[in-house]
Order: C-alpha cells, then structure tokens, then sequence
C-alpha cells in the first residue's frame, strides 16, 4: 500500500481484532488508508452497516482486517456500493479449509 496512490482506501477492522494484531503490521500502517474505521464489539447488522456506508464516499477499495463479521459487513457493503473489497484473514477458519477427519 503507498499513500500516494490514486485509490482511496478504507480500512475496516474490530477494535479487539486490530489490537491483537498491530504487532503484524509497520507502526504507520493506518497512515496508509484515507480512511480508517474501528468498529467496537461489531455485529452484522444495520446499525454497523450505516457506519461503513456512511464512510464510503469516494472510497475505491475496502481493505479488511477480520473474520466472520467483518467480512460479512464489508463483503455487503461493497457489492451494494459496487466498491471491491480485500480481507486480511484474522481467523484460521477463513485461512485453511476444514478437513473431515
């Protein structure tokens, strides 16, 4: 990601999630999106849906850090904006496929 980029980004995570991981990530990387988003204790419902619609003027890209719920609001919220969106896994289960034992 480079700041100078034409594609203005936004960054959605989960408080808890981007706390536990900031560890992962360079110490300016949110410096790097035009937007950033931090959701506290998010469900997959409207009210969160409001929030990001509400940051999504002139928005390019969603980029996500999350699982489960993140991915469900941003997924959404990108195929009704027509915007694409990327998801940085945060949960095994969106990372490696389950296998039957």
């Amino acid at each position: 990601l480079q700041k100078n980029s034409k594609k203005k980004i936004i960054f959605i995570s989960d408080e808890k999630i981007w706390k536990n991981c900031t560890d992962f990530f360079s110490e300016n990387f949110l410096e790097k999106f035009n937007k950033v988003l931090l959701l506290k204790n998010p469900a997959a419902d409207e009210k969160n849906l409001a929030k990001i619609a509400a940051q999504l003027k002139n928005i390019d890209l969603i980029f996500a850090l999350g699982s489960g719920t993140i991915n469900d609001l941003c997924k959404y919220s990108s195929a009704q904006k027509n915007i694409p969106y990327a998801v940085c896994a945060s949960a095994a289960s969106m990372i490696r496929p389950s296998r039957a034992a």
